[in-house]
């Protein structure tokens, strides 16, 4: 059986499961990155890991690789179809072929979003024009069925879906002592510094523990857009004593400060997806 994963780049969230498909099928397993990992996720820790694994393809990389992207698309017995151009799934549909499109909720501003005729037409044109098709769904969030299922989309077609981080498997006591040498309570956020994951309610957490008179330290990991404003809250609230902004770093450096917290704060609204920090 041959099976292609298309999508943007591959990442850390993914490499798990391709690594136990190349296991499964071997040759017969192929990753199809469409682009060059960005920038921003570079600047987070992330690997550029389009090149590092032989079942990778980089249809970005020239026409070779493209059509050799396309000719898979033609030929696997099953496609997935992350973040990427519709060219490779139309090339499936054209013969019926089995495949799965896998996202996070399409209409994260809210549903009343599918007033806006764009949004509308948009959301016809990915999830309902293939309904008779075999074309299933991969909800990597709560609320993509349901998003979905507002336009008629995958009709009893939709199933759980997610990222699969490496799993670590720890005995009670050695998962205790990798905290025994936080001489106070510590707090941990990580993420991208990004609204809808609400990194200043961290702050305000903070600064509620400080007043009530809880000793603490509260380490901050990542950045974007809200960099700056998040370091003048801080300032303004006056807990740059007890809140640490450690910027970015490797996932592997995020997962050793995670193991260490004592608590982990989620704050994310429900425009996360998946929630790959949770699981």
């Amino acid at each position: 059986m041959k099976i292609a994963f298309y999508s943007n780049y591959l990442t850390h969230h993914q490499l798990p499961f391709c690594l136990e498909m190349v296991k499964l099928l071997g040759d017969d397993f192929k990753f199809i990155a469409t682009e060059k990992i960005d920038e921003e996720r570079l600047q987070l820790g992330y690997e550029d890991l389009n090149s590092k694994y032989p079942f990778v393809i980089n249809a970005y990389k020239g026409e070779l690789e493209d059509e050799r992207a396309l000719r898979l698309a033609k030929e696997s017995d099953v496609a997935l179809f992350g973040s990427a151009p519709e060219k490779y799934l139309i090339e499936r549909m054209k013969e019926n072929k089995l495949s799965f499109r896998y996202t996070e909720r399409p209409l994260k501003k809210g549903r009343l979003k599918l007033f806006n005729p764009h949004v509308l037409n948009t959301m016809l044109h990915l999830h309902t024009r293939y309904a008779w098709k075999k074309l299933y769904l991969l909800c990597a969030s709560a609320y993509t069925a349901k998003d979905c299922g507002l336009v008629g989309g995958y009709w009893k077609k939709a199933y759980k879906w997610g990222y699969f981080p490496e799993i670590r498997q720890y005995r009670e006591e050695e998962f205790i002592h990798l905290k025994e040498n936080n001489e106070v309570p510590r707090i941990v956020w990580a993420g991208r510094f990004i609204p809808w994951k609400h990194p200043e309610y961290a702050l305000q957490v903070a600064k509620k523990l400080k007043d009530d008179g809880y000793q603490f330290c509260m380490d901050i990991i990542g950045t974007g857009t809200l960099d700056k404003q998040l370091r003048e809250q801080a300032e303004s609230l006056q807990i740059t004593d007890v809140v640490n902004f450690l910027g970015a770093m490797s996932p592997t450096s995020v997962r050793q400060h995670m193991e260490q917290a004592d608590v982990y704060l989620f704050t994310s609204n429900r425009q996360e997806g998946w929630g790959a920090v949770l699981n």
